[in-house]
Parts: structure tokens; C-alpha cells; sequence
């Protein structure tokens, strides 16, 4: 069975997620996601969306209690 594109950016999304874990996207592995990528016909643009959403997703230090505000009349 082949992949739909949906598929495919799951499967590409989750590859990244667990590439990601160590905190390093290492040389071979950026070849190992442009190889897939391509495999899958998903564009660089396309990657680059994907891993800055993971990026965001995993920012965890923003969500320390202690930098947020602590009323909404701080904001």
C-alpha cells in the first residue's frame, strides 16, 4: 500500500520528533529527514514547517510558572 500525503507527513513528522529528542539534529540525521522527505515528495518548505512546529511543540521553558505573569493584570 502506498502513503497518502497525509501519511507521509505523519510518519516524516514523527521520524523528526524522535531525531529531535537529544536535543541535536545531527548532520546525518538532517540527511536522513531530506532523504525521506524527498522519498515522500514533500518539499523543503514543507520540512522546514514541520520541524519549527516540533521546535515550538517541545519550547517547554515557555511555559515556566515562574517567568509567567501571575494576574491578567500583569499583561
Amino acid at each position: 500500500k502506498v502513503f497518502n500525503q497525509q501519511q507521509k507527513l505523519c510518519v516524516l513528522a514523527n521520524c523528526i520528533e524522535l531525531l529531535m529528542v537529544d536535543g541535536v539534529l545531527a548532520s546525518a540525521e538532517q540527511r536522513f529527514i531530506r532523504d525521506v522527505g524527498a522519498g515522500f515528495e514533500i518539499c523543503g518548505n514543507d520540512l522546514r514547517a514541520i520541524y519549527d512546529i516540533l521546535l515550538l511543540k517541545n519550547a517547554t521553558s515557555v511555559l515556566d510558572v515562574r517567568a509567567a505573569p501571575q494576574s491578567a493584570d500583569a499583561l
